[in-house]
């Protein structure tokens, strides 16, 4: 899965320029991780795992933010990492989605909290 930002009153997201990693920690056989650049990496391509955790979007200039996460993807997986991108506008929009955008949220919850 991976987080990406919106801009603009009908959001357009950024699908590019994102320079990000996460890592997945298996207690079994070691360590493996996602990058990308189509938006935040937050969890691996463990699709049968419920993921949990959370991602936090930093802004450290202008229209420049971080991501940074940490969770689990199952009973044995650990899954942290993070990232930063600069958009061409300020943010107003965030969406969860996939690389490919045709996977579907099909279980949980997502909340947001915006301080400002």
């Amino acid at each position: 899965m991976i987080l990406q930002l919106g801009t603009g009153s009908t959001p357009t997201y950024t699908a590019s320029g994102y320079l990000s990693l996460s890592i997945r920690s298996i207690t079994t056989s070691g360590t493996s991780g996602t990058s990308g650049t189509a938006g935040f990496a937050i969890s691996g391509a463990n699709t049968t795992g419920l993921f949990s955790g959370h991602a936090v979007l930093t802004n450290i200039s202008t229209n420049s933010w971080i991501c940074s996460h940490v969770g689990k993807d199952s009973t044995t997986i650990t899954v942290h990492g993070g990232g930063d991108v600069s958009l061409a506008a300020a943010l107003t929009a965030v969406r969860i989605t996939t690389v490919g955008g045709t996977d579907t949220f099909d279980a949980g919850s997502i909340n947001i909290l915006f301080e400002g």
